[in-house]
């Protein structure tokens, strides 16, 4: 059925074009498994309707399920030029889902996104006083990780983030709280 569609919907291009028929063409290609054809034709259809915001989330969707991240943020950020705002939200969302993962505070519940793909990190020598909304460090024993903000509650008399259910020193050992501290660091 899938191959008398594709064929009806190219007689019907023949006779007009429009941002639903280009839609639809590129659904009926990625049904097929035709990737590269989904793509022209959501390309040819961007280029000729650019403000259409179904035709971009659909091109930001195909991106993402081929992991091209740069180019769906791109297309996200047409879709908010685009003046769909709430869609170009819900996207940007699923990019994140998609290609990051959460770290969060267990106390606060604060949440810090990280790549998937960040290899293991060297360790890492602090010289500014991180703010508050940044980890602290893990614990050995539970396995949590805490904010520096809700860590401060439990500072030992060594000067030294704890775990308040097992009071031992919370370390830099979870490559992902590295990552986190090393980006901000770069930053100053």
């Amino acid at each position: 059925m899938l191959n008398e569609a594709d064929d009806l919907l190219g007689r019907a291009m023949d006779q007009e074009h429009s941002a639903r028929m280009y839609r639809l063409v590129s659904f009926l290609a990625s049904r097929k498994g035709e990737h590269a054809r989904a793509e022209v034709a959501l390309l040819q259809a961007a280029e000729e309707y650019p403000k259409d915001a179904d035709i971009l989330a659909d091109l930001a969707m195909h991106w993402m399920q081929r992991n091209k991240r740069d180019k769906a943020e791109e297309i996200i950020e047409k879709l908010k030029d685009a003046g769909d705002e709430e869609r170009a939200a819900e996207l940007g969302s699923e990019l994140a889902r998609k290609f990051t993962e959460p770290v969060n505070c267990a106390l606060c519940g604060r949440e810090w996104r990280v790549p998937r793909d960040i290899p293991p990190q060297a360790s890492l020598r602090i010289r500014d006083e991180p703010p508050d909304d940044l980890p602290a460090g893990t614990c050995s024993v539970c396995g949590k990780t805490v904010c520096i903000g809700c860590a401060k509650h439990n500072l030992g008399d060594d000067g030294r983030f704890r775990c308040a259910e097992d009071g031992v020193p919370l370390k830099l050992s979870d490559h992902r709280v590295i990552w986190l501290l090393s980006q901000w660091q770069a930053q100053r």
